[in-house]
């Protein structure tokens, strides 16, 4: 079957994973194709309303719709897409506006906690236990799963040995739980292994031999 035209195209700095990677993240995760500029173009839409629209954007990730318009944040790009790719929670029968409004911002609160990196896997671990199987929330996966996969996926980058002394220690056992699920979820595996994924390396997780430790 030939490819469906992508809809959606993520503007990001090229070579590096960044932020843009929990945009990825969710578009792979639901299967949905997007194109991509990674080129030295990325600079020429920022801070330029007569390229990309009012408002201006002041940094990517950037996100061009379907419709043409373009959006930014990571968090406001994750919360556009989660409705339209699945990922906005287990949806109970009979929900009611409110209730449907106040899930979203639960899941959302997650996505923006790891998006400030205040990741205190205490704080997070806490969190998890509220969901089964290692899930942040309900039942199904969330943007709010996929967030914290990837800050996850930095922080073993970064401090592989801290890291891997607290999961030999069991230490935060449901978030490592959370990792593995996501990592092993069928579309996100395939592309773990695809070159489309971009390597950590000079990005916003960065490995100092000297700043890791078991301790």
């Amino acid at each position: 079957m030939p490819k469906s035209t992508p809809k959606y195209t993520l503007i990001y700095w090229g070579g590096i994973p960044g932020r843009g990677e929990y945009v990825r993240l969710a578009l792979q995760y639901a299967g949905e194709p997007y194109d991509q500029i990674n080129n030295n173009s990325v600079a020429s839409h920022l801070v330029n309303p007569a390229k990309t629209g009012y408002p201006p954007h002041f940094a990517p990730p950037m996100l061009k719709l379907p419709g043409g318009q373009i959006i930014s944040q990571t968090g406001n790009i994750l919360s556009y897409l989660a409705p339209k790719l699945g990922l906005e929670g287990t949806i109970p029968e009979g929900e009611d506006e409110e209730a449907a409004a106040v899930r979203k911002a639960i899941i959302n609160q997650f996505v923006l906690t790891t998006l400030d990196l205040n990741l205190e896997a205490h704080a997070l671990e806490g969190n998890v236990e509220g969901g089964p199987d290692g899930y942040l929330y309900g039942k199904t996966t969330t943007t709010a799963d996929l967030t914290l996969f990837h800050a996850m996926c930095g922080l073993e980058y970064a401090f592989p040995r801290r890291m891997a002394a607290l999961k030999k220690e069991n230490k935060y056992q449901l978030v490592w739980k959370l990792k593995d699920r996501v990592e092993n979820e069928p579309r996100i595996a395939s592309y773990l292994a695809s070159e489309e994924r971009v390597p950590f390396g000079m990005g916003i997780y960065r490995h100092y031999a000297e700043l890791d430790g078991e301790d």
